[in-house]
């Protein structure tokens, strides 16, 4: 007897959720080192759009392969993010902590807030698009903030995806261990399907048929 349409849409729906899953996992173990964040990231990125081509076999090696790709570009990448990072939190909490009362505090850290996000969009691109570029590590910032100019509502989506679990962490108690435990189980993958999806959507990228 042959299996009821539905029976195989959801037979399907759950195997790719599985996909996502073991490749959401890959994606935390790989990027433990923290140096290794935006190699593994850019994997991520490459392997969720090789899934919506079709190409959804021997994950985990072939993540493994892609994680070697371009590694010192993405390591790069990853040093100018972190100091990004550091330097804005370090400018952020010295004028909350030290000028936070006055009005030069609050204009000043409402720019450098400001600053903060317009780099974020900016970078949004980054490395969703770095899988397959043979671009410099310049040049990728170059077209990445040429993309989010041209497409600023998806810039938003991105870095809004991006920033989710982090506001969750700080902002929601318990939170630290409700992003531990549904980013680090699939709503990582779940994001960077939906940043793919998106980017094909408005041909960002190609999709490969």
């Amino acid at each position: 007897m042959q299996p009821l349409p539905s029976q195989n849409r959801f037979n399907d729906f759950m195997s790719r959720i599985g996909d996502y899953a073991i490749l959401n996992m890959v994606w935390v173990v790989c990027s433990l080192p923290i140096v290794t964040l935006g190699a593994s990231t850019s994997a991520l990125f490459e392997m969720t759009r090789q899934i919506q081509e079709g190409r959804d076999t021997h994950l985990i090696r072939r993540f493994t392969g892609q994680l070697r790709h371009n590694f010192a570009k993405n390591l790069v990448l990853t040093l100018i993010y972190t100091a990004f990072f550091c330097l804005s939190f370090f400018d952020l909490h010295y004028l909350s902590s030290t000028m936070g009362n006055t009005t030069f505090g609050a204009i000043s850290y409402a720019c450098v807030a400001t600053v903060a996000i317009l780099i974020l969009l900016a970078s949004s691109f980054i490395f969703p698009l770095s899988g397959r570029s043979r671009l410099s590590v310049g040049s990728q910032i170059r077209q990445s903030a040429s993309v989010s100019l041209r497409h600023p509502c998806i810039a938003i989506i991105i870095t809004a995806l991006n920033a989710t679990p982090i506001v969750i962490s700080l902002v929601i108690p318990g939170g630290v261990a409700f992003v531990i435990f549904f980013w680090g189980l699939l709503f990582s993958a779940i994001s960077a399907w939906i940043i793919v999806a998106l980017m094909v959507r408005y041909s960002i990228i190609a999709q490969r048929q």
